[in-house]
């Protein structure tokens, strides 16, 4: 066992200890007295960015550890990846529907976890929105990543189960994921996101200035 899992076993293993000898059954989610351990939540009026942000960071950590301790690669492979495709995910959906915002059209980001679906829907707002700036809109790459994490994991399930509700190995056949290399595409496609989302929000603040003067 790693040495951080190692402290996080001590760590629980005290706080138990601690519950027994208090014979205290606290609430799991509860506020703390370490205040530097409560996580403030329901304080955004729109948090699918938070979820976004949230999972990304958290499986860049992971990442960051494997690379420093180099162990524990063969277990954090499946949550990093499947942190990674929740990112993914919650991104498209909140550029579909931002975008659909802008365009003045009725419509919210599909409820479906089809990656390439809610890819081509990106594709076509972002161009519709951008289409003075499309010579600066290059997602070959995004395009890339994205399919190929599709391949092996159309439905949010890959990395989160092993085997199929069929009974299925999702991943059969592989034996090696490199997880720094998917980390350097993963974030590669994050810049292109995330500059997508960032210039819709711009517009979106002059879209809100426009309609408020009227």
């Amino acid at each position: 066992m790693g040495i951080f899992l190692t402290q996080m076993k001590m760590m629980i293993d005290e706080q138990i200890l601690m519950a027994k000898n208090d014979r205290k059954f606290e609430s799991v989610f509860c506020v703390g007295d370490d205040w530097q351990s409560n996580a403030c939540i329901n304080w955004a009026n729109d948090p699918i960015s938070l979820f976004a942000i949230g999972y990304k960071g958290a499986a860049d950590n992971l990442v960051k550890y494997i690379l420093l301790k180099a162990r524990d690669q063969d277990t954090m492979v499946y949550p990093i990846l499947f942190l990674y495709r929740q990112y993914i995910e919650l991104r498209l959906k909140e550029i579909i529907r931002e975008g659909n915002i802008l365009l003045e059209k009725d419509e919210t980001f599909p409820k479906h976890h089809n990656m390439v679906s809610l890819w081509k829907n990106v594709k076509e707002i972002s161009k519709e929105v951008f289409k003075n700036e499309e010579e600066l809109l290059d997602l070959s790459h995004a395009e890339h990543v994205i399919i190929e994490f599709a391949k092996i994991d159309p439905g949010s399930f890959s990395f989160r189960y092993p085997e199929s509700k069929a009974g299925i190995n999702p991943l059969e056949g592989m034996t090696h994921i490199n997880i720094r290399g998917a980390a350097v595409h993963i974030n590669k496609l994050s810049e292109d996101l995330e500059n997508i989302s960032l210039g819709m929000s711009v517009y979106r603040e002059w879209q809100q200035d426009m309609w408020s003067s009227i």
